[in-house]
C-alpha cells in the first residue's frame, strides 16, 4: 500500500532474505509455544493492533490471544486494509493516536493531581 516504505524497505542495507538458523527458528517456536501456553495467565490490560492483510502474523493469532487472555481489560482494533509494518501504513497517525488515547484512559495522573 505504501510504495515509498515498500521500496525503503526492499532497498534497506541492513535487511536480508538468507535463511534463518535452525537454532534460531526452534528457540522462536519454543517461545511462541511459551507465550501460547501462559495466554490463560495474563492479565495485564492489553491493546492488540492488527492489520488484516499482514503476511507476517496471521490474524487468527490475535483472535487467539483475545479469546484466550484472562485479562479483564484487553481491546483489539482491526485495520481492515493495514498490513504488518502498522507505523509505516497511511494510518498510522491514527495508530499512534489510539495508542496514546488508550495509555492515557488507563494511567494514573501524577501524584497530587487529579484525573482529567
Amino acid at each position: 500500500r505504501n510504495l515509498v516504505e515498500a521500496e525503503r524497505v526492499r532497498d534497506d542495507a541492513g535487511k536480508t532474505n538468507q535463511y534463518i538458523l535452525a537454532a534460531t527458528g526452534r528457540a522462536m517456536i519454543r517461545h511462541i509455544r511459551r507465550v501460547r501456553g501462559a495466554l490463560d495467565r495474563m492479565e495485564v490490560p492489553f491493546l492488540a493492533i492488527h492489520g488484516r492483510r499482514d503476511m507476517l502474523v496471521a490474524p487468527s493469532g490475535t483472535e487467539e490471544l483475545m479469546e484466550r487472555a484472562a485479562s479483564k481489560d484487553k481491546s483489539v482494533w482491526w485495520l481492515d486494509e493495514a498490513w504488518h509494518a502498522l507505523l509505516a501504513e497511511p494510518e498510522h497517525q491514527e495508530v499512534c493516536d489510539r495508542i496514546v488515547a488508550w495509555v492515557s484512559d488507563r494511567a494514573e495522573p501524577p501524584h497530587g493531581e487529579e484525573p482529567p
